[in-house]
């Protein structure tokens, strides 16, 4: 495969990912009326689609910054895909909104590995 296909191959999955994972931060605050509704709870309960999402978010964002940085930007962005994807998933099948709640903070976890390393894996000069 040539080599600028492989390179821009590569930037279109990051920039994928990357619009994914902050779609993703937004997207739950137009749906929770529906979801609400949808899973019969109240919107207290509802609310913590958003609450534990954001939560996950701000306690693992830096930590997993540094950590893409000690052990290597490629390995954690295919981890943070990985989780974001089955936890995505997931979240398509919760029959419960406990279950959703969960999953929901399990996909931010994978968000939570993306969204920082992204920028720097993007302006690294490629080695192939």
């Amino acid at each position: 495969m040539n080599v600028n296909i492989k390179r821009n191959l590569g930037f279109a999955a990051i920039i994928l990912a990357s619009f994914l994972a902050q779609l993703d931060t937004t997207i739950i605050n137009i749906a929770s009326p529906k979801i609400g509704l949808y899973m019969n709870s109240s919107i207290n309960t509802t609310s913590w689609i958003t609450s534990g999402y954001v939560l996950v978010l701000a306690v693992l964002l830096i930590t997993a910054s540094k950590l893409a940085d000690q052990f290597g930007r490629k390995r954690f962005f295919l981890a943070g895909l990985t989780i974001f994807s089955i936890a995505s998933i997931a979240c398509s099948r919760a029959n419960g909104i406990e279950t959703l709640i969960v999953f929901r903070c399990i996909q931010c976890g994978g968000a939570a590995i993306l969204i920082p390393i992204v920028i720097p894996i993007a302006m690294e000069k490629p080695t192939i």
